[in-house]
């Protein structure tokens, strides 16, 4: 516990929450406490976590200052448990049982996967699945399930393929089998489902996800805790099958899901992800052609985000709003939005959101003429973007690139970018995407030369 490098995480807290104002916003916060930023304790995380509330509220409001404030202490809590029984060397836990050191080892977990941790996270669950080998049949079976499921999803992040995150999960969905864990057991589905949509296998995202919400059905909720969370994982599950829907191009299931994840979050009060969830609602409305609605969607989206204190998610939604303004011959207006989102996300390391943005500030500059300025932008995004797991993102810049240097009337330069795109459109099945490509490509000259 002592190796914990509590400066690192609790500046990668803040930055996710405020950008990189979160690093000086930690050092004023100890520099009142007359705390050490380069040696801070477990221990000071309860003054801390009152000084940071305190400091965020102006950022992010009060209701998600207050959230921060809490994880802190849970986190600082855990800490305490494990390190009091590494202190006794596991010989003395009157105090604790196995059940009490593996709970505090999933949430130190949890905290070290939501800062991106990867490896932390993963070594403190082999720290939970020690300490539940070694507690009663009856405590491991309600954990042994969480565990499996939260190493999936920290796998997912940090393994080349999926194949070792999709055995956690499948791990924790055995465990579950025939018992109490609802609520694991639907979120493994949905975290397989969610890899199957990452890799475009879309008709098998759509199934886990069905197969998410019919092991959550049977959860009791006999407290307004319980409710909440099968609340929250409904409307997760119901949001990723509107993301599904929308890339098969099913737009009335896409709005049909959306929606209803929509009005769950915003039952319990989670407006940032009733904003995220908007955005795709209105992507839908979008690519149908009802740029209207699709604009209204969007600046309800920023509303929501921009009072939950969610800034990178508002920085995505301008850049859809400027997008379907672009798209609908309104390029003037966009870019307003995109100066916005440009303030926002310039403050965050997100990679696939700053090349969102640059795609759209390519289009932009592809629409007023400027080819120099929408050239750069376009490569811009494509170079943040390479070493993400984001192929869509990739394959959409090179597409829209490929547009740019067919206006300029440059066919080669084209149609180098467009079979790339096309390359990937193949792979996922998007048929109404390859034909787009296949015509831009047609029109480049490529197939008269026989390069495709």
């Amino acid at each position: 516990m002592d190796e914990v490098d509590l400066k690192k995480e609790l500046t990668i807290m803040l930055e996710k929450e405020v950008g990189f104002t979160g690093k000086f916003i930690l050092e004023k916060q100890c520099q009142t406490l007359n705390i050490d930023p380069e040696n801070i304790k477990y221990v000071d995380l309860e003054p801390l976590s009152e000084k940071v509330e305190w400091a965020l509220k102006n950022y992010i409001g009060e209701k998600r200052a207050r959230e921060l404030h809490k994880g802190m202490l849970e986190y600082r809590t855990a800490m305490d448990v494990v390190h009091k029984a590494k202190r006794s060397n596991y010989d003395d836990l009157q105090q604790f049982t196995f059940r009490h050191l593996a709970e505090a080892n999933i949430t130190i977990a949890l905290k070290k996967l939501d800062l991106g941790l990867h490896a932390e996270c993963i070594e403190a669950l082999t720290n939970a699945r020690a300490m539940l080998e070694k507690a009663s049949p009856e405590e491991r079976k309600v954990l042994d399930s969480r565990v499996s499921r939260i190493m999936g999803r920290a796998l997912s992040f940090s393994s080349k393929t999926y194949d070792d995150a999709v055995d956690e999960y499948k791990k924790s969905i055995s465990a579950g089998a025939g018992s109490d864990v609802h609520y694991d057991v639907a979120l493994s589905w949905n975290g397989i489902g969610g890899i199957s949509w990452h890799l475009g296998m879309y008709d098998d995202a759509r199934d886990y996800y069905m197969k998410a919400l019919d092991a959550l059905e049977p959860m009791q909720t006999e407290s307004r805790n319980e409710k909440n969370k099968k609340i929250g994982a409904t409307a997760l599950i119901k949001s990723g099958l509107g993301r599904v829907y929308l890339e098969q191009k099913d737009y009335e299931n896409s709005v049909k899901y959306s929606q209803e994840a929509i009005d769950l979050y915003k039952s319990i009060d989670n407006y940032a992800e009733a904003g995220r969830t908007l955005c795709n609602l209105a992507r839908a409305h979008e690519e149908q052609g009802d740029f209207a609605t699709a604009i209204d969607g969007y600046m309800q989206s920023i509303a929501f985000c921009a009072n939950s204190g969610a800034l990178v998610l508002q920085g995505w939604a301008l850049t859809y709003l400027a997008n379907a303004l672009i798209e609908s011959g309104r390029a003037d207006e966009a870019r307003v939005h995109l100066e916005k989102a440009e303030h926002i996300l310039g403050n965050f390391a997100d990679a696939v959101a700053y090349s969102k943005l640059n795609c759209t500030w390519g289009k932009y500059h592809r629409e007023k003429g400027q080819w120099t300025d929408g050239i750069e932008r376009f490569q811009r995004s494509i170079d943040v973007v390479s070493n993400a797991k984001a192929p869509d993102h990739l394959a959409i810049a090179r597409a829209e690139l490929g547009a740019l240097f067919l206006r300029k009337g440059d066919g080669q330069r084209a149609l180098e970018s467009l079979q790339i795109a096309l390359g990937w459109y193949k792979d996922v099945n998007d048929k109404k995407n390859v034909i787009k490509m296949q015509e831009m490509i047609h029109r480049s000259g490529g197939f008269n030369s026989g390069l495709v």
